[in-house]
């Protein structure tokens, strides 16, 4: 009877350290094997977004313009989101450009602010090439042009052929337009100095003549094409150089004196 409860006693002592032996890692009560680790949970937010885009392709062709501009809006905010991997962004760009290709302005409009929300690498080819095909059409669509030179100021893009698009662009036929190209070069005020040397010197070739000749009342097509684009020359004039010219004249003899700062080389 006194070897029953010794053997009892000491079942009762040895069963929770057999337990959790299982815990730490050795094999589990029953002698099984331990448990495969939990596999990492999937980025639901991450396959929800992928499965938008393939839907947006697909359906885009057919949709109407209320639901064009909510897919446009949900594409900027899948962009942003930094819970959605870089690879299932990538058909963004393509995505909005296809809709800012479309005959619908309105659409288009809202496509091209979207790509103006995108960053310069991802954003300026696309603005680029739908602003030439809007200034070639037979009747340039001011509010199509005029959103792509605003997308292209806020993505103050630093490649040599953006910045070279702008600087053309100043001698444009169109008034309007080389006045909004001037508006666009002033959104580069944060740019590289060497940057901003370039188109500050390029806008004060491309205007100053223009400047000059305005001041004769008799040169009616000069008059009317300074008046139309000065306020944003001088205004993109000031944002790079960190001055306050009041026109181009006051800004090449500034020029001339400050070109070669070692300021600009920052």
């Amino acid at each position: 009877m006194l070897k029953q409860s010794a053997l009892t006693l000491v079942l009762a002592v040895a069963a929770p350290f057999a337990a959790l032996a299982g815990q730490d890692g050795g094999n589990p009560p029953g002698g099984g094997q331990p448990a495969p680790p939990t596999a990492p949970a999937q980025n639901t937010k991450d396959a929800d977004a992928a499965a938008y885009l393939k839907d947006v392709k697909a359906q885009m062709d057919k949709q109407a313009d209320v639901d064009a501009k909510i897919a446009i809006k949900k594409l900027i905010g899948i962009w942003k989101d930094k819970e959605v991997a870089d690879e299932t962004k990538k058909p963004i760009p393509d995505l909005l450009e296809r809709y800012a290709r479309a005959d619908k302005t309105a659409v288009a409009i809202d496509a091209i602010e979207g790509l103006g929300e995108l960053g310069a690498v991802a954003g300026a080819k696309p603005v680029l090439g739908i602003l030439d095909r809007a200034l070639k059409a037979k009747e340039p669509s001011v509010d199509v042009y005029g959103s792509c030179l605003r997308a292209l100021k806020k993505l103050a893009d630093p490649k040599p052929g953006t910045v070279k698009a702008l600087e053309d662009l100043l001698k444009h036929r169109m008034d309007d337009v080389a006045g909004k190209a001037a508006d666009a070069m002033s959104g580069y005020k944060e740019a590289p100095g060497k940057i901003r040397r370039e188109l500050l010197e390029e806008l004060i070739k491309g205007t100053e003549g223009l400047f000059s000749a305005a001041k004769d009342p008799k040169n009616g097509a000069q008059v009317r094409r300074w008046n139309i684009i000065q306020g944003n020359v001088v205004i993109a004039l000031n944002a790079l150089s960190g001055q306050a010219f009041k026109n181009p004249e006051e800004a090449r003899k500034w020029f001339n004196d400050h070109k070669k700062d070692k300021s600009w080389d920052s």
